[in-house]
């Protein structure tokens, strides 16, 4: 196993992240670290690739609004530009993901993780009763939940772009399908009975990234199953 990872910083392609207030290169992610980690994976023997991020925070660079009350307080103080200025976010990403396809790489797209707008933690501290009244019955019959199709609106553009490549190697993981328009019609759920889905107004908690990697695992044991049994792996991969 191996990380190449860095906070707030998805591998678009010849591309670095700025500043907005002064323009400077952002003197971590910036073109000559996102190089660094194509040339590790051009160097590698084919391998499984997992990548995610928050996509629609990295292409639109607005914080996400929940339209119901709940808008992360913090602007965004970056932005991603690539050299050629031609291209837009999107094309890098694009090449980004055909490059790593092109070097015999098994991939796993991760789909964007449902936002949420509020601090799930603290909104429902403020809202568990002191007055006797059990914490599940406040959890079931006021659940703190976001509009799923609020989710579709906002990620419509990452949507295009990572469904934009069809693949043999290609892998996809959806976790809108374990928090939205499941438990509830039309909701995205932050939460059940016994749990937190989320630590803070996007970030997962070690429950819904448990949730989540549940799904990619699975994705790896049929790579996995498929690359000991060759005969077997005609065609592209099913989508989950």
């Amino acid at each position: 196993f191996e990380a190449l990872v860095f906070g707030a910083c998805w591998p678009f392609m010849h591309t670095s992240r700025y500043m907005r207030d002064t323009r400077e290169k952002d003197e971590k992610c910036n073109d000559d670290y996102q190089a660094s980690r194509f040339e590790r994976l051009a160097a590698s023997e084919p391998a499984i690739v997992v990548l995610g991020g928050r996509l629609p925070l990295y292409l639109t660079s607005q914080r996400f609004d929940n339209g119901e009350g709940g808008s992360e307080r913090i602007s965004w103080r970056r932005y991603f530009s690539p050299w050629d200025e031609r291209k837009t976010l999107s094309d890098t990403a694009n090449e980004a993901i055909q490059f790593i396809l092109g070097q015999g790489h098994h991939l796993i797209l991760i789909y964007p993780i449902p936002e949420v707008g509020w601090d799930v933690p603290q909104i429902l501290a403020q809202r568990l009763p002191r007055d006797g009244t059990s914490d599940e019955s406040v959890l079931r019959e006021q659940p703190l939940t976001t509009s799923f199709e609020r989710y579709l609106t906002r990620n419509a553009d990452s949507f295009r772009l990572l469904d934009r490549t069809r693949h043999e190697n290609l892998w996809r993981v959806y976790p809108h399908r374990l928090f939205c328009d499941n438990q509830l019609p039309g909701r995205c759920v932050t939460h059940d009975l016994n749990h937190l889905y989320y630590r803070d107004d996007d970030h997962l908690s070690y429950r819904g990234a448990e949730m989540v990697n549940s799904l990619v695992f699975d994705q790896i044991a049929e790579i996995e199953h498929r690359l000991a049994n060759p005969e077997q792996a005609a065609g592209p991969p099913a989508v989950p």
